[in-house]
């Protein structure tokens, strides 16, 4: 599946979406980075909290409490990693 982050901070997701991968979740709105996973998609908003949808069958769309103060996202085919600012 594919990802593209529009100028407005919305998401567009299209291609395979047999777990639910290319639903983007509302609102759509304020986002600012996007990964694409191996069936699941995670999103930043500029607030610093994280989105995941799609595949969960290892936990991949977990985002571990609290969902706050990331600076940056990865996705793997069967994981999903985030940076946190330092409080």
């Amino acid at each position: 599946h594919n990802l593209a982050l529009r100028g407005d901070g919305t998401i567009v997701a299209w291609g395979r979406n047999d777990f639910g991968q290319c639903e983007v979740p509302t609102p759509n709105v304020g986002f600012v980075e996007i990964a694409a996973g191996g069936f699941d998609s995670l999103a930043r908003r500029a607030d610093g909290t994280v989105v995941a949808w799609g595949r969960n069958g290892d936990g991949e769309c977990n985002v571990p409490p609290p969902d706050t103060n990331f600076i940056t996202i990865g996705a793997g085919q069967q994981h999903s990693l985030g940076i946190r600012a330092t409080p």
